[in-house]
């Protein structure tokens, strides 16, 4: 008897240890962790597009020479397109700020509106009396920060420390769609 209850008392604790490592692990992905703090006008946010257009050129080149030793570049890829699609959104955003605004005072977003005002004033962030002026800055920082991730992660690969392996294609015969699913099955 006494064993079955130090068995359950482990697994309990067992439990709340992975609980609490899974809840630790959602805010960390869903934290902001790093602000835009930098200006808020247009030359700023012509500045950020520059840094974006440069790294995307880095990036390419080192696509380019990894594909060129046979080394898997699809992750990287990946990353042009979020880079590319992001700009799309934050320039839309910043011609839009009104409207955005507009939007983030409606029910459903005073909330988190508020909240973010908050958490920038925590942070000691001022200069952007409303999420939608900072907003297209934050997509184009996120923007630099993928960017920069995914050069160091090709260079990572160039220079031998990491191996990626390569990623499903789902073009390829026998990765389908399954009927009425909404996910993909390898071979059928």
């Amino acid at each position: 008897m006494k064993t079955n209850l130090l068995t359950r008392m482990y697994s309990f604790k067992k439990q709340a240890l992975l609980v609490s490592l899974f809840i630790g692990s959602i805010a960390g992905v869903f934290s902001q962790t790093e602000f835009y703090r930098g200006g808020l006008t247009q030359s700023d946010f012509d500045g950020l597009v520059a840094s974006i257009n440069s790294k995307t050129v880095e990036l390419q080149n080192k696509i380019d020479q990894a594909e060129a030793a046979d080394l898997e570049t699809s992750y990287a890829e990946s990353s042009l397109v979020t880079a590319s699609e992001f700009l799309g959104y934050a320039t839309r955003d910043r011609e839009n700020a009104t409207n955005l605004q507009t939007r983030y005072e409606g029910n459903g977003f005073r909330i988190f509106n508020r909240s973010f005002i908050e958490q920038l004033v925590r942070e000691g962030i001022t200069g952007a009396p409303n999420y939608s002026v900072i907003h297209p800055f934050q997509e184009l920082l996120n923007t630099i920060n993928v960017l920069d991730f995914a050069i160091a992660e090709v260079d990572s690969q160039l220079d031998g420390s990491i191996v990626l392996q390569p990623t499903q294609n789902l073009n390829q015969p026998g990765n389908q769609l399954t009927d009425g699913d909404s996910y993909y099955t390898l071979n059928g």
